[in-house]
């Protein structure tokens, strides 16, 4: 068992599957079988359903950080037109000393577009508990559009 380690849980509220399009894992590794690309699983999270992925500290006196971005078709008849892609991304930050971080937001831009403009605005940032953080038994849900409560 790693050192540090992140688990996270996400519940699709849309309307549409939340299809995975890229992450990464900047420290540590994923946590085999939860990888955020597996399917069934977090690579695609159907509506009302949950998808969960784990990273882990791979090295002595190190910690585990990365990030993971989906994608859903949103379809609203009373836009023009009346369908577009939102893509949703987490970002977490575990590290050996510290308090854990955790971020998401989302955007109508494709993060993936050459558009050197692009920059993904975070909503909220939210300080886990680093007691929380540590313990594997205990999963950090979010749900799409709303801000997990802080226990």
């Amino acid at each position: 068992m790693a050192v540090r380690e992140f688990h996270a849980t996400l519940k699709n509220s849309w309307d549409s599957p939340l299809v995975r399009t890229a992450d990464d894992v900047d420290r540590g590794q994923w946590q085999e079988p939860f990888l955020p690309s597996q399917v069934p699983g977090a690579g695609r999270i159907e509506p009302s359903l949950e998808g969960e992925w784990r990273s882990e500290s791979d090295g002595v006196a190190t910690g585990t950080s990365g990030w993971a971005r989906w994608a859903t078709r949103v379809v609203d008849p009373f836009e023009n037109p009346p369908e577009h892609f939102e893509w949703f991304q987490v970002n977490w930050s575990v590290p050996f000393l510290g308090k854990p971080d955790l971020t998401w937001g989302t955007t109508r831009i494709d993060p993936a577009s050459s558009d050197a403009r692009f920059r993904l605005f975070f909503m909220r940032t939210t300080r886990l508990a680093s007691d929380a953080a540590r313990s594997p038994s205990k999963l950090k849900r979010l749900k799409a559009g709303t801000f997990p409560n802080r226990n």
